[in-house]
Order: C-alpha cells, then structure tokens, then sequence
C-alpha cells in the first residue's frame, strides 16, 4: 500500500494507492520490489481546463508520462496554461520498499479554481495511469465538503497495446484515446484486472478530501 498525503490550506488529501495482488484478479508483477508509481502531477483549476479525459486523446504530455513516468513535459503544458489554473500540483512518487511512506505538497483552491485533475503512472505497466479528472471540490451553494473520498481504476492512455503488465507493444492508432479499464474491459484473460463473471474489480487507489481551513477575503467597497 502507498499513501500520498497532500496539504492544501483549505482540504487535507490523502491518496491511497494499492498495489497489491488482491486487487487483481491475475497477473501481478513476479518482481513485487519492482513495482511503483510515477510522481504524482496535477493541478487545481478552472472548467475545461483539465489535461486528461476518459474518451479524449492524451496530450503530449500525458503520452510522455504514460510511457515512461516522466512528469516534465506535463509540467511544462500546465506551466504555458497557467492562467486557467490555480496550482499545479507535485508530489513525489513512492517505490518498494517505502510502501507505507508519504509524500507532501501544498495547493490552493478558490471560487473559480475548484476542480483537480492529477495523475501518476503506474510502474511496471504499458501505458496505464491511475488519477482524476476535474474532480469537484466545491458543492452547489459555494461551500466546501468536510470530508470527500473517491475510488480510483486504472487508465489506459491507448498508446501502448500490451494487455500485461511488463508487455511492450505501442500503438500504431493515429488516434489513442483514454480509457477506463475494467474487469471486463480488455474482455482478455491477459489483463490483470479480467474477469470472465464481470465482478466489479477492487480500486487501485483511494483518493480522499478532508477541509482544513476556509480563508474568506473581504470585499473592497471602493475598487
């Protein structure tokens, strides 16, 4: 188990990652010391403004990390867009045999940048990302949630055809787009995660809000 544990000044988030057999139905790495996730990249920021999507081509940023856990060219597309965001967000990644350690970084949210969208790679894998895409912090009457948890299932970025973990096979799709993998979708018993009776599979990871402080700032009359 992995545990991410990110301050902001408004919520605590603590992402817990799993990376252990009894999330998947077969085909576990053999080499349990070998496996890890990529740091952790993000941001907070406005609508339509998030870097990934199920069901929209990756970016070549989100490809570059999906390939080989790299977060500076990601970074790099957050930094040229950072007037539509509010933080970007870095966190570093955590690799056996420190699975119970944690990693710390501090963002902001506001009344205009109140989603979060990040992502890290998992490793080994052909091309699969666990994260959010702009995820909701904010509720309908312009309060924040004391507390906010989701489930997290693994993404297939579409650049890599492999089924297995340790598997090698890039696309030749001019058109990769993202996609939710679930126990019976690849419908191959060569995924890890398949499963012939379609039993909801077990979350990679846990991604959970806890508010920590609301700062208010005070309206200028004069301006």
């Amino acid at each position: 188990m992995f545990v991410f544990k990110i301050k902001i000044n408004r919520l605590t988030l603590i992402v817990t990652l799993f990376t252990v057999r009894i999330t998947h139905f077969s085909g576990f790495p053999d080499y349990y010391f070998a496996t890890k996730f990529s740091d952790i990249i993000g941001a907070s920021h406005k609508r339509g403004q998030e870097f990934w999507s199920d069901g929209s081509e990756p970016n070549a940023g989100l490809k570059e990390l999906a390939s080989n856990g790299s977060t500076r060219a990601l970074e790099s597309e957050l930094m040229d867009n950072s007037s539509n965001l509010r933080t970007i967000i870095k966190a570093r990644g955590l690799a056996y045999p420190n699975i119970r350690a944690s990693s710390y970084a501090i963002f902001r949210v506001d009344n205009e940048n109140h989603l979060v969208s990040m992502a890290t790679k998992m490793m080994p894998s052909p091309d699969w990302i666990v994260g959010v895409s702009s995820f909701e912090l904010c509720l309908s009457n312009c309060s924040w949630k004391q507390y906010r948890s989701v489930n997290l299932y693994p993404r297939d970025v579409g650049i890599d055809d492999a089924l297995d973990y340790n598997g090698n096979e890039p696309s030749n799709d001019p058109n990769p787009i993202v996609r939710e993998i679930s126990s019976s979708d690849p419908a191959d018993p060569k995924s890890p995660f398949y499963d012939e009776s379609g039993a909801k599979m077990k979350p990679i990871a846990m991604l959970h809000f806890k508010l920590q402080k609301t700062y208010k700032k005070e309206c200028d009359p004069n301006r």
